[in-house]
């Protein structure tokens, strides 16, 4: 595209910073808004997969990200009291070398906020965006304070599932998870290759995902409890104590780990939202990463999307000499991979999240076995790395 463009990115998580810092480079004139009072990463660990290795590497941070991070060779999980396999998904099963990297969710968002720093992007805090117009040709996005700053070729809709932006607002999952960080574990069980679950049924599952170092340099595990919102009043309610007797019941390894949770409050409820907007494109609006396509975490995918995104609305309207052609090319270029990912996680998530009895039997009985076949096991290895209908 000739010329610079005036872009406007709502929202300073992955999907904002990473699509701020490509454009920048572009010579686009960027402003970044975000409703943060201060620079503020939300969440805990996550795992970056293959599908995404490229576009932290064309960012400059993907050698940082694998410094920081923790290989991982599969993901594994255990159903009990039988303690059978249910999950078993190797990386080398897509090729061999493959792996993903555990990360905390801080180490990602410094990386990609230093990089946006250097390349002098105007980055507005305390900026909570409420709505955006079209103005003739160009956009305007109005804001909590009553102010409106207009003129803009493109406004980027990176605010997240629960954006005011977009037009379909939806409930949380009925399931969401509490996650801790917490010290690597010394007695030597936890090998941390990959990130280990175990499950009753799909009413309770446990989880650690090893990431790595954190900001400070110390290793950490991301531990997840699975838990109904409906259900988030009552654990705040119960002692603590009461509650880590039903976690190492589940899985008797994490005692020792479960040490480090002193109060309720060294445990954040996150919520999950599955939403798709078939549409993301409006004139000279675009969504992207969770404000287009929010999704269980099950899959591992949310912040190897985002980047995917900012990525193809980078080389899009590079390749085109309009916006509004160079959203359509994106729109081409990302739909397949996304679409086809959010009926999969939409599939998938119930499986291990879930009450009743019939989905987790089912699961066990028939998904398991069948998952151990030579072309299964490659099939899931595509699906967990992300790159299954990905294209080029």
């Amino acid at each position: 595209m000739s010329g610079a463009l005036n872009i406007a990115i709502a929202g300073g998580g992955i999907a904002g910073l990473a699509s701020a810092v490509l454009l920048a480079r572009r010579g686009h004139k960027i402003t970044l808004f975000d409703k943060a009072p201060q620079p503020l990463p939300v969440g805990s660990g996550l795992i970056m997969q293959p599908s995404s290795f490229a576009v932290m590497q064309q960012l400059g941070i993907f050698d940082e990200i694998q410094t920081k991070g923790q290989r991982l060779e599969r993901l594994a999980g255990r159903v009990l009291p039988s303690g059978k396999s249910v999950l078993d998904v190797s990386y080398k099963a897509l090729h061999q070398g493959a792996y993903g990297i555990g990360i905390q969710r801080d180490v990602l968002y410094t990386a990609l906020l230093q990089q946006a720093i250097a390349e002098k992007i105007d980055i507005c805090f305390s900026a909570e965006i409420t709505a955006y117009e079209q103005d003739g040709p160009e956009g305007a996005i109005l804001f909590a304070d009553g102010n409106r700053k207009e003129g803009y070729d493109l406004v980027v809709n990176a605010l997240g599932a629960q954006s005011p932006l977009t037009p379909k607002q939806r409930r949380p999952l009925a399931f969401g998870a509490l996650w801790a960080n917490l010290p690597v574990p010394k007695e030597g069980w936890f090998m941390g290759g990959g990130l280990e679950q175990r499950y009753f049924k799909a009413e309770k599952m446990a989880g650690m995902l090893p990431t790595g170092k954190n900001s400070n340099g110390e290793q950490t595990v991301a531990f997840f409890w699975s838990l109904q919102h409906k259900d988030y009043a009552k654990w705040r309610a119960t002692p603590l104590a009461e509650w880590k007797r039903e976690v190492i019941a589940l899985w008797p390894q994490l005692e020792t780990s479960l040490q480090a949770l002193e109060t309720h409050d060294d445990l954040i409820m996150a919520k999950y939202f599955h939403r798709t907007l078939f549409q993301p494109v409006a004139q000279s609006l675009i969504a992207i990463g969770d404000g287009w396509h929010a999704a269980s975490p099950q899959l591992g995918q949310g912040a190897n999307m985002a980047l995917l995104d900012a990525a193809a609305l980078d080389a899009s309207l590079a390749k085109t000499n309009t916006v509004r052609k160079g959203l359509a090319r994106f729109f081409r270029k990302r739909r397949l991979h996304v679409y086809s990912y959010q009926i999969i996680s939409w599939l998938f998530t119930p499986f291990y999240q879930s009450t009743g009895n019939f989905l987790p039997l089912l699961r066990d009985k028939i998904a398991a076995p069948l998952s151990r076949l030579k072309l299964a096991q490659k099939l899931l290895a595509a699906m967990v790395a992300g790159v299954l209908m990905k294209g080029r």
